[in-house]
């Protein structure tokens, strides 16, 4: 079978997952892969572009706000007493070329300090340096503007990896905890599966479970709660397994 004809059988519960429950686990294994990939893409569809325009306004409020200044060979030449500035998104940023500063602004989660030789960045309960450029830069709007297109690109290609990773993981962590759910109702119903079909099931509920948990996700102003949105979540993943195996119990 081919993943469109699996994706379409795996939809409801009934006795085709009799036949998918036997097929080959390695074929299972790269459905599930495939899947949660395409699960992934669809929530970087989905975020990508309020990222870009929150990182371009990012940048263009500090185009706005700051004043032009000049990096040459690693160290930033200010025509100005040191400031502050504050940033969309509840950040900051300081810059001091007189070297009296030594951390960013603790009054915001995520605050930035410019020294005259280097950038400092605080967030997360971690503080980070980073040195200045060697060349010779001129820090106007065209500049900012021009990182705001960097990090517009560098984000999607962070941001996609990391929901494809997350979401693999995470998937595979709800298989393997709802077969604890199946191999309960094996026992109760005294069905003599292997775990491999019952892996299987999981892999294959996933289908309906994941395009609900894409509507949860586009819910979220109406289902607020993330713990309410959870609560569905898992509790469809489970009543799926349960009819579909009640299903093939009296087949």
């Amino acid at each position: 079978m081919n993943f469109s004809r699996v994706f379409f059988l795996s939809l409801l519960p009934g006795r085709q997952y009799q036949t998918l429950m036997n097929l080959p686990p390695p074929f299972a294994f790269r459905y599930f892969l495939a899947l949660s990939a395409l699960v992934g893409l669809v929530h970087w569809v989905l975020i990508i572009n309020p990222l870009r325009t929150n990182i371009r306004l990012f940048f263009s409020e500090i185009a706005r706000q700051v004043p032009e200044f000049e990096i040459r060979q690693g160290r930033a030449i200010a025509p100005f007493s040191p400031k502050t500035f504050a940033l969309p998104f509840d950040a900051e940023l300081m810059i001091d070329t007189t070297n009296k500063t030594r951390l960013p602004p603790s009054g915001t989660p995520v605050a930035f300090l410019l020294t005259e030789r280097n950038l400092v960045i605080r967030a997360g309960g971690q503080v980070l340096a980073f040195g200045l450029p060697l060349e010779t830069v001129a820090v106007n709007a065209d500049y900012w503007n021009r990182l705001a297109d960097i990090w517009a690109v560098r984000a999607s290609a962070l941001s996609l990896a990391w929901l494809l990773i997350k979401t693999i993981l995470a998937k595979f962590v709800q298989v393997v905890l709802l077969s604890g759910l199946a191999m309960f109702w094996d026992a109760v119903w005294k069905l003599n599966w292997d775990y491999r079909q019952m892996l299987n099931l999981c892999f294959y509920s996933l289908t309906p479970t994941s395009l609900l948990g894409l509507l949860l996700g586009l819910a979220s102003e109406q289902i607020p709660s993330a713990f309410a949105r959870m609560a569905i979540y898992y509790g469809f993943f489970a009543v799926f397994i349960t009819l579909t195996m009640g299903m093939l119990r009296r087949s």
